[in-house]
């Protein structure tokens, strides 16, 4: 079905971009595997497991302090994932992505600039007034659900590389603060978290609910 749609003899019933067709090769049963070597070059061999266990992600904002994040997230000493989960994705065009294993809608472009914690709430207030998408419960990521769709580094390559997120894609804040001062936010593309003073930039790819 994936390839006759990317050959179809109407050009407008092909894949709308080179990221799309990747979307929908990464949704394919037993594609995973294959997936993640083209990210994982030839660096740490260990990084390499994929878990395929999710749980109930958390959706409410919350503050989660330094001392515990490690713990929280199963991250190493640089913060990044010392595994990785299974990711099922469905996608919706160049907007918006659906993953299936936890029902939940991904900006795939986000902002396309960059913006201080404050401001970055209220762009989702704005995604959903404007019903964006057809839906009305656009919020930022908990660092749960960041975590769930992470891959592996890309070692040094753009974010465009993964169909997930645009190339412009790179820093973005979660739903979660450290401090008074600082909140959490996540590198996509080096795959690690790390906290940002809340008058900082960074971009905002939010998410939706299950209908």
């Amino acid at each position: 079905e994936c390839i006759l749609k990317s050959i179809h003899t109407d050009p407008h019933r092909r894949y709308d971009s080179a990221q799309d067709m990747g979307l929908a090769i990464e949704g394919l049963p037993g594609s995973s595997s294959s997936i993640l070597k083209g990210y994982l070059g030839s660096g740490d061999r260990s990084r390499q497991h994929v878990s395929a266990g999710r749980g109930s992600l958390r959706s409410e904002p919350a503050r989660v302090m330094l001392k515990d994040i490690r713990t929280k997230l199963r991250l190493d000493e640089l913060f990044r994932p010392v595994d990785y989960m299974r990711q099922n994705f469905e996608t919706r065009g160049v907007l918006a992505a659906y993953e299936k294993n936890s029902g939940l809608c991904w900006q795939r472009r986000g902002t396309g600039f960059t913006l201080n914690w404050r401001q970055a709430k209220e762009y989702v207030a704005q995604l959903n007034d404007l019903k964006w998408q057809g839906r009305s419960s656009w919020r930022l990521p908990t660092l749960e659900e960041f975590r769930s769709i992470l891959k592996p580094p890309l070692r040094g390559g753009l974010s465009s590389a993964w169909p997930l997120f645009g190339d412009q894609v790179h820093w973005l804040w979660t739903s979660d603060h450290c401090n008074k001062k600082q909140a959490w936010v996540v590198d996509v593309v080096e795959s690690y978290f790390d906290r940002l003073d809340k008058d900082g930039a960074a971009s905002v790819c939010a998410i939706s609910s299950p209908d």
